[in-house]
């Protein structure tokens, strides 16, 4: 219920924020989708990265020319191989390994810098939004339940309809292992997407 509360309040206050905005010259609104890369690093996990997908959308506000913030709310799902316990090392050879699979709620408020091509950099909290029942410490969830990490990358809005293409770089700052402190356990995401600017 507090999850869904989170939610729903960041929905909220993004709408709000939205069409107070709207006016501003130079506001736009987008839309995106695309390829979510990840992985965990960890004794305990597969070393290499795992595709999945994202999808969401975002703002940007102007601030003076050719620099603006991107705030976004994006759906992300994450996939990783694990030893079947946490506390054990990852042994590709072992029968009893275990798929994790982690859906997130990704808020990255991104620096843009440039024109048509821009250059991001900016902060971004994910807020799990499953418990994986796959992989649990004595009936308790295994991963923290928030994760913030540094974003950098690009963005290129083409002259194609308002078509935009990106890529980021990932890297978490937090350690995500709600079982142990002895073992850090972070994550790293490569994005590609596309969508629409309007």
């Amino acid at each position: 219920m507090k999850r869904t509360m989170q939610v729903f309040m960041v929905v909220v206050m993004t709408g709000l924020c939205t069409t107070i905005l709207a006016q501003k010259k130079g506001f736009h609104i987008g839309i995106k989708g695309g390829v979510n890369g990840n992985k965990i690093t960890g004794v305990s996990f597969q070393d290499g990265f795992e595709y999945n997908y994202l999808l969401g959308g975002f703002i940007q506000i102007p601030l003076v020319p050719r620099v603006s913030i991107q705030p976004e709310v994006l759906f992300s799902q994450s996939k990783t191989t694990s030893s079947s316990t946490v506390t054990q090392a990852f042994d590709p050879n072992n029968a009893s390994n275990k798929m994790v699979t982690l859906d997130y709620l990704n808020i990255p408020i991104m620096l843009n810098l440039g024109g048509a091509f821009k250059f991001q950099v900016g902060p971004q909290y994910s807020l799990k939004i499953n418990n994986n029942t796959t992989l649990l410490q004595n009936g308790a969830d295994a991963f923290k339940s928030g994760d913030f990490s540094l974003c950098g990358g690009f963005q290129w809005r083409l002259p194609i309809l308002g078509l935009h293409i990106g890529a980021r770089y990932l890297i978490g700052l937090s350690d995500v292992n709600a079982v142990s402190s002895q073992n850090n356990w972070k994550s790293q995401s490569i994005q590609v997407s596309t969508g629409f600017i309007f």
